[in-house]
């Protein structure tokens, strides 16, 4: 409720003001991951929220209903609120815009978001026991449930098995930042794509292959030369996501590492 006499503009207090950013981590991954971009956010002067949520239990939308929660004091407090999101923490936030748009929204950073599905989810989760361990949110992603062979044809509207009419696209403008660093040593994920040739010869950073990141009305794309897990700490990435809420960036940068 407002405060007596405080007067509103859009749905919103005219006495927000300033900017805030959530961060959302991927999946089973921590806010902690998010740590570096976190700071720099911060030292650029934005209110930072690094939201966690418990990726291996919950689907697409008890952790967007989170997310909403924890939103809405910060859209009464700042003028805009953006977000910085990594891998499937992408996906998390175009699906809670689907059941509730942003009151005012900012920008919105994506790093390696399988924003067309995922092939190597889909070929990982083809066991009942993968699927158990995984959670709901990966098998939604992969086109599949704890119940239903991920070998069965995918759904209409479908891209790799995501059913991609369920997640809204950014309501302002978006930055995508792809990897294309295929291997690295330290990565499971890596290794399983490597042997199973999961992305054949196309770009990828290990997990996410670098057209399943893109969407259709994208403002800016990167590509940086690193691996899946590595991005969130990757400097480069971290100036040009901070660059980007400071519109430092143009439109039409496309930086190859």
């Amino acid at each position: 409720m407002s405060r007596p006499g405080m007067q509103k503009e859009n749905g919103l207090p005219k006495t927000a003001q300033g900017s805030a950013v959530v961060l959302v981590h991927g999946h089973g991954s921590h806010p902690a991951r998010m740590a570096a971009l976190a700071r720099a956010a911060q030292g650029a002067g934005l209110h930072v929220l690094n939201f966690g949520y418990p990726s291996t239990r919950l689907g697409f939308d008890a952790i967007a209903q989170r997310l909403i929660a924890a939103i809405e004091p910060l859209e009464h407090t700042h003028a805009q609120v953006h977000f910085i999101t990594h891998s499937m923490g992408g996906l998390v936030v175009r699906r809670m815009l689907a059941l509730r748009p942003m009151r005012a929204p900012g920008r919105m950073v994506m790093i390696a978001p399988p924003n067309c599905g995922s092939a190597l989810a889909r070929r990982m989760l083809r066991t009942r026991a993968a699927r158990a361990l995984a959670g709901p949110a990966a098998c939604e992603m992969a086109g599949c449930c704890a119940d239903v062979s991920c070998l069965a044809p995918a759904a209409r509207n479908t891209s790799n098995g995501l059913d991609t009419t369920l997640f809204a696209e950014p309501g302002a403008p978006a930055m995508i930042i792809a990897g294309t660093q295929s291997f690295s040593p330290l990565s499971i994920n890596a290794w399983i794509s490597a042997a199973l040739r999961i992305h054949g010869r196309s770009a990828n950073d290990g997990t996410v292959a670098v057209h399943e990141t893109r969407l259709p009305h994208e403002t800016h794309f990167v590509r940086i030369h690193d691996h899946h897990s590595h991005l969130v700490r990757n400097q480069q990435v971290i100036q040009a996501a901070v660059g980007f809420f400071q519109e430092s960036i143009q439109a039409d940068a496309d930086i190859v590492c």
